[in-house]
């Protein structure tokens, strides 16, 4: 018969960062996985071993966003 660990966590929805222990170091955590700096893959649970899907409604929402900006400025450019 095998035992399971019991992990409770708890999320909580903060106005900023500042004096929240660990948030400096999540936030280099953060940065450093931005620049490319990961996990070993044979370190990660299984789950966590495939790449992340692309949303493709998030990326047509930021295209068109950039299409319009885009517009905008060539608009008030013109003669």
């Amino acid at each position: 018969m095998s035992q399971t660990a019991s992990t409770t966590l708890t999320i909580r929805w903060t106005a900023g960062h500042e004096g929240i222990e660990g948030n400096e170091l999540a936030d280099r955590e953060a940065k450093e996985a931005a620049k490319g700096c990961t996990s070993d893959t044979k370190l990660l649970l299984r789950y966590l071993r495939k790449p992340v899907l692309t949303n493709s409604s998030a990326v047509k929402k930021v295209h068109n966003e950039s299409l319009t900006k885009e517009w905008r400025e060539e608009w008030r450019n013109s003669k």
